[in-house]
C-alpha cells in the first residue's frame, strides 16, 4: 500500500512538471521575436534636414501586424508633413508630445525599414527617444539617437535664429549683442549685461569734495575777534599779518605767524638762519684773538 501511495505521488509531481513545462513551450513559441534599430548622421548643421532610419526586423514563421511610433519633439516634420497631436485621456494628466505613427503588417522572417524626415529647430545636441513598437500583447522599443545641429557660420551673429556665444561661437564671440550676458573679463562690455554684472562694464567714479566756506562779516572795530570768525584771510582790517587769529597767512613780513609751522612761513625759519651766522662769527671772533695771543706770547719769548 505504501509502494502504491509512493508511485502516484511520483506520477502526480512529474504530471506536474510536464504541465508547467508545456505552458513555457507554448508561451515561448507564441511571444513575438522582433528587433528594432534606428541610425541617422551624427552631425548636421542648422536649417539641414535630419533623416531617421527605423528598421524592423520579424524573425518569426508567421506574418505580425504592428503598430510603431515615434516622439517627435524641438523639430517640424518634413515628411510626412505631420504629427499626430493627442489629448489627455485616461489617466494621463497632460496630453503627449505630437508623434508619428504607422500600421504595418510585418511579413515572417522579413524586415522592414520605415524612413520620416524632420527638421531640428534649435542648436546643440538634439535627442530622438526610443521607437515604440506594439503588437499583440507585446511592446518592443528601439535604441536612442543623438545628433549634434551645428550653426551655419557666415561671420554674423544671428540671435534671432539662437545663435550665441555657447551655440554658435564661430559668429558670435565674447561680448557680442546675442541675449546672453557672458560674464567674462575681457575688455569688452557685453550688452547684453547689467552695468553692475560684467566686470568690464564697471567704471569707477571720481567725486570731487567742494569745501563751502561761510561768509563772514567784519565789523572794522580794530579789534581781531576770533569769536566771530575774523582772520587775517576774512578780516585784514582788523587782523594783521602775523596775529595769532587761528589762520596761517604764510606771508613773508619778517613776522613769524605764530599759527604757521616752519615751513608754512618762511619767517619762521630766518631766526635759525640767524643763529648759525652769530655761532658762525664767535668761533671766527674768538680763533682771531687766540691768534693775536699767540704772536704776542711768540714776540715776548
Amino acid at each position: 500500500m505504501n509502494n502504491l501511495n509512493k508511485i502516484m505521488r511520483n506520477f502526480l509531481l512529474l504530471l506536474f512538471y510536464s504541465l508547467i513545462f508545456s505552458y513555457l513551450v507554448v508561451e515561448t513559441s507564441l511571444a513575438s521575436q522582433i528587433t528594432v534599430i534606428k541610425d541617422s548622421v551624427n552631425e548636421i548643421e542648422f536649417g539641414d534636414i535630419l533623416t531617421v532610419n527605423i528598421q524592423i526586423r520579424n524573425f518569426e514563421g508567421r506574418d505580425i501586424d504592428a503598430i510603431v511610433q515615434e516622439f517627435v519633439i524641438g523639430a517640424d516634420p518634413i515628411d510626412p508633413s505631420s504629427l499626430i497631436s493627442s489629448q489627455p485621456s485616461g489617466g494621463l494628466i497632460a496630453a503627449l508630445p505630437p508623434f508619428y505613427r504607422w500600421n504595418l503588417t510585418l511579413p515572417q522572417k522579413s524586415e522592414r525599414t520605415i524612413t520620416y524626415k524632420i527638421k531640428p529647430l534649435s542648436f546643440g545636441e538634439y535627442n530622438i527617444g526610443q521607437t515604440k513598437v506594439t503588437t499583440s500583447g507585446e511592446t518592443f522599443f528601439s535604441n536612442s539617437l543623438s545628433v549634434m545641429v551645428k550653426c551655419k557660420s557666415n561671420g554674423i551673429c544671428e540671435p534671432n535664429l539662437g545663435e550665441n556665444y555657447l551655440t554658435c561661437p564661430e559668429d558670435c564671440p565674447f561680448g557680442s549683442t546675442d541675449n546672453i550676458c557672458d560674464l567674462i573679463k575681457d575688455g569688452k562690455c557685453d550688452p547684453d549685461c547689467t552695468p553692475d554684472a560684467d566686470p568690464d562694464c564697471i567704471t569707477t567714479t571720481i567725486i570731487e569734495k567742494t569745501t563751502t566756506t561761510a561768509k563772514v562779516s567784519c565789523n572794522r572795530n580794530d579789534k581781531c575777534e576770533k569769536r566771530l570768525g575774523e582772520n587775517y584771510n576774512t578780516c585784514p582790517q582788523d587782523c594783521s599779518s602775523g596775529g595769532k587769529d587761528e589762520y596761517c597767512d604764510g606771508i613773508e613780513d619778517s613776522i613769524c605767524d605764530p599759527d604757521c609751522t616752519e615751513k608754512e612761513d618762511p619767517d619762521c625759519e630766518k631766526p635759525k638762519t640767524f643763529l648759525y651766522i652769530y655761532i658762525i662769527v664767535t668761533i671766527i671772533f674768538i680763533a682771531v684773538i687766540l691768534y693775536f695771543i699767540m704772536r704776542i706770547k711768540r714776540r715776548n719769548v
